[in-house]
């Protein structure tokens, strides 16, 4: 995610299925299937033809809203799915216009994380935040 904020590239469709592990040593993920990228800067368009907000499932509230995307946006979609990890559950069910309404306005529904280590949770709240700005931010990278 570094080396796409470093481009000024958001994915814009993270998902378990656009992560693979990488066989080594050390434990490496790497982020595939870039069709639905676009560059963060003013001045540039969608790399792809057509808009496309990703998978609704895993799309950050601002995806939705049309508002500006930029690697908070991936975060939060790396958090929804570090919770389904956790969980083994979506972070929100129903139709894509239930999913897409839940990701802008529902509460998180942090009873299903009673047994997860606090410090993880904080991740979770920090990188699941409805407002972008909350969230973390890449700079000077």
């Amino acid at each position: 995610m570094v080396a796409a904020e470093a481009q000024g590239l958001v994915h814009r469709d993270l998902q378990p299925t656009n992560l693979m592990r990488v066989d080594g040593p050390e434990l490496t993920v790497k982020i595939i299937d870039f069709g639905l990228t676009k560059a963060t800067t003013a001045n540039e368009t969608d790399i792809t033809d057509g808009g496309g907000v990703g998978t609704p499932a895993f799309a950050s509230p601002e995806q939705f809203s049309g508002a500006g995307t930029d690697s908070r946006s991936d975060l939060h979609s790396l958090g929804v799915t570090l919770w389904e990890m956790l969980t083994g559950r979506a972070l929100f069910t129903g139709s894509h216009a239930d999913v897409m309404y839940q990701q802008q306005h529902a509460a998180l529904p942090l009873e299903l994380l009673e047994d997860i280590p606090q410090p993880v949770v904080a991740l979770l709240e920090v990188l699941l935040d409805k407002d972008p700005r909350r969230r973390f931010f890449f700079c000077d990278v």
